[in-house]
């Protein structure tokens, strides 16, 4: 998200904040819409709804000051941040059965807000973090799996993808998880019992 620290001014041009985030929600069967800023103010975050953005460019960020309200930042089940739970988090690649960064988002303007369309990422291991990442062609979001919280966001989506990449590929990429990711990963299935066991045996099957 290139617009990512770069200073959010009211209507009057008068400095609000700093843009820090921003908030994603998802639907089921819908692309995530970005319906959220998180701008940093001094040493506290705060919460701006779309409603209140006036224009959101590349070079710009301006907030209406007739209806300027800011909130704390509070995530619904439905919500996550951009950088605070996608930029730089691994995900599934849905196509190589793999596990992969986000390092750029790509959202298309239409009628209904700005929709998450894409990511860019690169097939790098942990120990690789933080280190300079060249630009990569967008993909489009549907190919990838978060390994977030199954009770937080669009869990019967992810599920459908879990079920395209089949067991056999799922086994090699629950090998290639962290404990944490194993976690997550384990307890989505946990929601398809056939698909679960078709996934715990192969996997047993690779370690013997």
């Amino acid at each position: 998200m290139a617009l990512l620290g770069r200073v959010v001014r009211d209507t009057d041009g008068h400095r609000v904040g700093d843009l820090a985030d921003g908030v994603i929600t998802f639907h089921q069967r819908r692309r995530p819409v970005l319906t959220g800023l998180v701008l940093s103010l001094m040493r506290s975050r705060m919460y701006v709804p779309w409603s209140a953005v006036e224009v959101i460019e590349l070079d710009r960020v301006v907030l209406s000051s007739d209806v300027l309200e800011l909130f704390r930042v509070e995530l619904a089940t439905t919500e996550v941040l951009v950088k605070g739970d996608l930029l730089r988090h691994r995900l599934i690649d849905v196509e190589a059965a793999g596990l992969v960064k986000a390092f750029e988002v790509g959202f298309t303007g239409t009628p209904d807000g700005w929709i998450l369309t894409g990511l860019d990422v690169h097939k790098t291991a942990w120990s690789q973090f933080g280190a300079r990442h060249g630009t990569h062609p967008m993909r489009d979001w549907d190919e990838f799996v978060p390994l977030w919280d199954p009770g937080s966001v669009a869990a019967a989506d992810r599920l459908v993808r879990l079920r395209g990449v089949g067991p056999e590929r799922l086994a090699r990429v629950l090998d290639g998880c962290r404990p944490k990711e194993r976690a997550r990963l384990l307890a989505l299935l946990r929601a398809d019992p056939r698909l679960e066991t078709g996934v715990l045996e192969r996997a047993r099957k690779r370690h013997r």
